[in-house]
């Protein structure tokens, strides 16, 4: 059946003759996928996705993998094909610029092992990406949309501005819509000017990310700043710097952040811009020397609702709530609730109650503004010496301007009394009416009353802590 005979040596030439070829090249070989119907070569499958190895990434963190990164990074930009990258650390000492290419616009995507799992390491590149950043991302042709960029690391080491910068800092690009989970940017800089990440440019986007500068010690610079961004939600932790996030652009509005994590800084977050409005942060934890800055001039109607407020010992929770309200359970509450309409109704079977409590150390206070502008102030003063005494309520005016007039008018608790110093009675007044065996104490001085029945004849009479005495002579009512 076969030409050779038993126990003959065979050589590779005879048994390519009787059955074909014993090799040929793997990446030609056809396969058909179960359950699909077309066969296709190994090499267009391996293709299917386009791995940063194949291009000569070698990611063992001591070869200078820059060049082979950015050949990988064209033909992801060329082809829209996934882009993968590999488990390593891949070293660039030459400063890395992924610009999408207008026939990418519409969606590209990178994909790592695991945020830990792949480290770009641009710490030895010069800062010179958009002229002063380590790592950019960019879309010089036009906004781009639909970007996933996920598990992975970048590291850099820049102590003049950010190590990743995600948009130029010219804020003319815009991404839409992108992803950025499960992902870490750090800068290992201990300095001033230092930021991990800086965002420029960003709208409807998932920011799901871990930041830290100075290597996660409360020591110096930012760890996220945001230049501007809107309708964007943000989670993870931004921490290990002097100020955790900074806000200090123009327009980041209407964002929200949910649970972020923001500890080992001095300052948790700070509105430093203008113009930076209605943003929420739900929930999260604020661990700081001074949780939350938000300085004059910087935003309105942003709302923290139930927050974790907590500085460090000697810290404070706020040194600046302009434009922000802290709504909580707790002693972080702070700010104003803005609301065309606030209404308290009574669920069944219970009191309708407004509370507004403060701590023994607080006024409690109520404004009431015309165009943002304070006209009318109740307020419950701070001391209360004991006996039912102090804890007095103010009712005071101000100006169009907003500056202070008095208090027209105050009430006590001992002796309970209103007083109103420029009363203006516009209609009947009436004090209270007694016989004379009915006459309360004349102290304190200074009351009034009518006596029905005095010997003189029915009289207003005063009390001078002694005695009650009719107005008409002065005279001791009898």
């Amino acid at each position: 059946m076969y030409p050779w005979q038993p126990n003959e040596v065979l050589y590779a030439a005879d048994l390519n003759s009787a059955i074909g070829p014993l090799y040929s090249p793997s990446t030609s070989i056809s396969v058909t996928a179960t359950g699909t119907s077309a066969s296709r070569t190994l090499g267009d499958r391996a293709a299917d996705v386009l791995h940063a190895s194949d291009f000569g990434v070698v990611a063992n963190g001591v070869t200078d993998d820059s060049a082979a990164l950015a050949a990988w990074w064209n033909a992801v930009n060329a082809t829209g094909k996934v882009g993968v990258l590999p488990v390593g650390t891949i070293l660039c000492n030459s400063p890395i610029t992924w610009n999408i290419a207008e026939n990418r616009r519409g969606g590209i995507r990178i994909e790592g092992p695991s945020v830990q799992g792949c480290v770009i390491d641009v710490r030895n590149a010069p800062a010179t990406a958009d002229g002063g950043a380590q790592f950019l991302l960019s879309c010089t042709s036009g906004p781009a949309f639909y970007g996933v960029f996920s598990n992975f690391t970048i590291v850099g080491n820049n102590s003049s501005g950010p190590a990743v910068r995600l948009g130029r800092s010219s804020l003319v690009d815009e991404f839409n819509g992108f992803r950025f989970s499960s992902i870490e940017f750090k800068n290992t800089a201990n300095a001033a000017n230092a930021i991990a990440c800086e965002l420029n440019g960003h709208f409807s986007n998932d920011f799901n990310a871990v930041t830290t500068n100075t290597g996660g010690a409360r020591a110096a610079g930012t760890s996220l700043r945001i230049r501007r961004a809107s309708f964007c939600r943000f989670f993870g932790s931004f921490s290990g710097a002097a100020v955790g996030l900074l806000v200090d652009g123009t327009f980041t509005f209407a964002n929200a952040f949910i649970a972020v994590n923001i500890e080992e800084v001095t300052v948790g977050v700070r509105f430093a811009g203008s113009s930076n409005s209605r943003n929420t942060f739900v929930a999260g934890t604020f661990i700081a020397d001074t949780c939350v800055d938000f300085q004059a001039g910087s935003g309105a109607e942003n709302v923290m609702l139930a927050p974790n407020l907590s500085p460090y010992s000697g810290g404070v929770i706020s040194s600046g709530v302009t434009g922000l309200s802290v709504l909580a359970n707790s002693s972080a509450a702070i700010g104003n609730m803005l609301s065309g309409g606030l209404s308290v109704t009574n669920p069944v079977g219970r009191a309708a109650e407004l509370n507004i409590s403060s701590q023994s150390d607080q006024v409690a206070v109520v404004n009431l503004n015309r165009n943002d502008v304070l006209r009318w102030r109740i307020i419950r003063e701070i001391a209360e010496p004991g006996s039912n005494t102090g804890g007095a309520l103010y009712f005071e005016a101000f100006s169009d301007a907003g500056a202070g007039l008095g208090a027209v008018a105050w009430m006590e608790r001992n002796p309970l009394r209103f007083n109103a110093p420029r009363a203006n009675v516009s209609t009947d007044l009436q004090v209270p009416s007694y016989t004379v065996a009915g006459l309360p104490s004349a102290s304190p001085a200074s009351r009034i009353c009518f006596v029905s029945n005095e010997s003189g004849g029915a009289v207003l009479a005063f009390s001078d802590g002694t005695n009650w005495r009719r107005v008409t002579d002065r005279a001791i009512v009898t």
